[in-house]
């Protein structure tokens, strides 16, 4: 039987993976995971032509906040290396984190509609949470026309 508890304490996750496996008495064998914390978020909003607004470097990141048909650029350092990363958007759908050096991740999200998103790494094929849940606002804005 597998479990994966999780618990978080001011950004820092410990993911915690039981195995039941019989000893001599009949309890279980627990193993723990050590998964590694968010050091740092960067957010580079690139903005819709139509604003004319210039690309702009938000760290330290977290909430994304934006006009409607931004996309933001994530790129979030973790204090170790980790296998496998995700972004979970509104508890359900996954971007997948692409590694690059220095224990960096990289992904970009679309700004269409409000939620929420929290990193998450993938151990034994298994989401474990690595940050709370952070906010995504969608402003919406008239679209100029020439």
């Amino acid at each position: 039987m597998n479990r994966v508890l999780v618990a978080s304490l001011a950004s820092v996750a410990i993911g915690i993976w039981g195995l039941a496996a019989a000893q001599p008495k009949g309890q279980p064998k627990q193993n723990t995971l050590n998964v590694p914390s968010v050091k740092k978020i960067r957010v580079t909003y690139h903005y819709p032509k139509w604003s004319s607004l210039k690309d702009m470097v938000e760290e330290p990141g977290g909430d994304l906040r934006a006009v409607e048909g931004t996309e933001a650029e994530l790129a979030i350092q973790t204090d170790k290396p980790l296998n496998q990363a995700v972004l979970i958007m509104d508890h359900h759908r996954q971007i997948d984190l692409k590694a690059s050096e220095g224990n960096w991740f990289t992904a970009r999200v679309p700004i269409n509609k409000d939620g929420v998103y929290h990193v998450a790494s993938i151990e034994h094929k298994e989401n474990v949470r690595m940050t709370e849940d952070f906010f995504i606002e969608a402003r919406k804005t008239a679209v100029p026309h020439d």
